[in-house]
């Protein structure tokens, strides 16, 4: 994966701050990426949870993560992806290979110049994902469609380590991760359950508030 240089991420976040509102509102109101013939590709019909593309999540999610305002200090000068996934259920494997495929390209085209690192990690391999967390440097972690796995381990061990989650199912959202992605209609609708963003150590400003679905129990600003 190719590692680029970047200019200081305090500056590079105001820069994105400036013009993420009116970018993640157009997005999440517009129908046409959603609605054109062909975009739901056959292979990603058939995951199972997965109510838009990993073409029309990654560009929302990293919009998403511009207004965390405690993102400088953990990023600093590349976000690093954990991507966990099963190497055994084929659902899973095919969205981690459009996550490895797309993310790159998704965050250069958004942010020119920022930095990305993705980590695929196999929980069918075995292993402690909190450790392998932190011994990754992983501070953003995208959790693909799982079979038979209690998605709140995910939760504890992102919170323990301060990451923030990206899910591409959306009832994951309800079980304990922080971002995901539904429908109304064939509109994108963000998820955002808040009191898992601030466990996980995230601070979004009621900008996004106002662009979100709030999820959970906790949905004061």
């Amino acid at each position: 994966m190719r590692h680029l240089r970047l200019p200081p991420v305090e500056s590079r976040l105001a820069r994105f701050r400036a013009t993420a509102f009116a970018a993640v509102a157009r997005l999440a109101l517009s129908a046409v990426t959603l609605a054109m013939p062909g975009l739901l590709s056959p292979r990603l019909a058939l995951a199972q949870g997965i109510e838009a593309p990993v073409q029309v999540q990654l560009p929302l999610f990293f919009k998403v993560l511009t207004f965390d305002r405690n993102l400088a200090a953990r990023v600093h000068d590349q976000v690093v992806l954990g991507l966990i996934y099963q190497g055994g259920f084929r659902t899973s494997t095919l969205v981690k290979a459009d996550v490895m495929k797309l993310a790159e390209r998704t965050v250069a085209d958004l942010h020119p110049g920022y930095g990305l690192r993705v980590i695929p990690i196999d929980l069918d391999a075995g292993g402690d994902v909190e450790a392998t967390l932190r011994q990754a440097g992983v501070n953003v972690v995208y959790v693909a469609p799982l079979r038979a796995f209690d998605v709140q381990k995910i939760s504890r061990a992102t919170r323990s380590a301060g990451i923030t989650t990206l899910s591409s199912v959306a009832h994951y959202v309800d079980e304990g991760l922080a971002i995901g992605l539904g429908l109304n209609g064939d509109r994108p609708r963000i998820l955002l359950n808040l009191a898992a963003a601030r466990a996980e150590g995230a601070d979004f400003g009621s900008q996004l508030l106002k662009l979100v679905t709030l999820i959970g129990q906790d949905v004061t600003p």
